[in-house]
């Protein structure tokens, strides 16, 4: 069926980035958020200009990856578009503020253990939240020892 889906969308002749579906995603996105590794790949051997493109909710395909959990998705996009790393969604969330808000620890251990993403600990949001407030108020107590259980380089208080 995924398949299916795939090639329906390749018969199109609008742009993968200019298409959306009923929940406002683009393919790439929707592909993204359900863990399809060969739509990912497909869709950004087509062209790597999707994985930059917001969707209609004010996210990018590795933004849906991180909501759902979907680690091999990350590493995908990371390995091939290094810089999506650094997107943010309208709130100014990178994919560790979307990964600890939701209480996802599999994409938190995965980002932690790597010392390149260690920035992402510190990036504040619209309303000046870092993901491990984030993690905090939205009780997620996995997510939070995660980062806890950590050293203590460049732990901030919500106001500085």
């Amino acid at each position: 069926m995924l398949p299916t889906l795939v090639e329906g969308w390749c018969s199109l002749s609008i742009p993968f980035d200019e298409e959306f579906d009923e929940k406002g995603r683009t393919p790439l996105s929707f592909a993204a958020s359900i863990g399809f590794l060969d739509g990912v790949r497909y869709f950004l051997n087509k062209t790597f200009k999707a994985a930059y493109t917001r969707d209609q909710n004010g996210f990018f395909p590795i933004h849906w990856a991180s909501i759902r959990g979907h680690v091999n998705i990350i590493k995908e996009f990371l390995q091939r578009c290094p810089d999506s790393l650094e997107l943010l969604n309208k709130q100014d969330q990178n994919i560790l503020h979307v990964a600890a808000e939701i209480g996802k620890a599999n994409v938190v251990l995965y980002i932690l253990q790597m010392p390149e993403f260690e920035m992402l600990l510190n990036e504040k949001d619209v309303d000046g939240n870092t993901p491990l407030h984030l993690a905090t108020e939205g009780g997620h107590p996995r997510v939070v020892s995660i980062r806890c259980n950590r050293p203590a380089n460049g732990r901030r208080q919500k106001d500085g």
